[in-house]
């Protein structure tokens, strides 16, 4: 029975957002294609407010590396010209300032204060990471309509990591 408080539209949505899980979980992989990943941002959180940048705002670039931790999987360093992390603690943040989300191979793992974030379960192979920007207002950062994010593939080997660019990939 439907819920009368609630829109259909959102019974519909939320089914979409599980199906596309599902289908990247059973598949055995994350999403590969830009296009993928920018459905899967749009989907999860299809739902947020956006926070379109301004004309005089410059879009923010984001870089990844990769360190091998010398006791369990891998440390993610996040370099983001154009834009800071924020912790909840600090108050009146100012344009361009915010946290990220954190997603490997389509899962939502974190929500980001710092440029660093240890992952500890991160095995060999091949991986989809990818940061989308966020206001401290829990907005998503966009320009053009598109989020502000980044994906990369990283190929991991031992104690050697390669980062390509999405973009690049493609």
């Amino acid at each position: 029975m439907q819920d009368s408080s609630r829109p259909i539209a959102y019974d519909i949505a939320f089914t979409a957002i599980l199906a596309v899980g599902a289908f990247f979980l059973f598949n055995g992989r994350g999403p590969y294609t830009r296009a993928e990943v920018r459905d899967t941002l749009r989907l999860g959180l299809g739902f947020q407010q956006q926070q379109e940048l301004t004309a005089d705002q410059t879009e923010p670039t984001i870089g990844m590396r990769l360190y091998r931790d010398p006791t369990q999987g891998w440390n993610l360093v996040v370099d983001t010209p154009g834009f800071r992390f924020l912790n909840d603690a600090e108050a009146a943040p100012s344009p361009m300032e915010g946290y990220g989300y954190l997603y490997v191979d389509g899962r939502q793992v974190a929500r980001m204060y710092t440029p660093w974030f240890h992952l500890p379960n991160l095995t060999d192979g091949e991986h989809v990471i990818t940061v989308a920007l966020q206001s401290p207002s829990y907005a998503m950062y966009t320009h053009e309509e598109e989020p502000i994010a980044a994906s990369f593939i990283a190929t991991l080997e031992g104690n050697t990591a390669t980062l390509v660019p999405m973009d690049a990939a493609s």
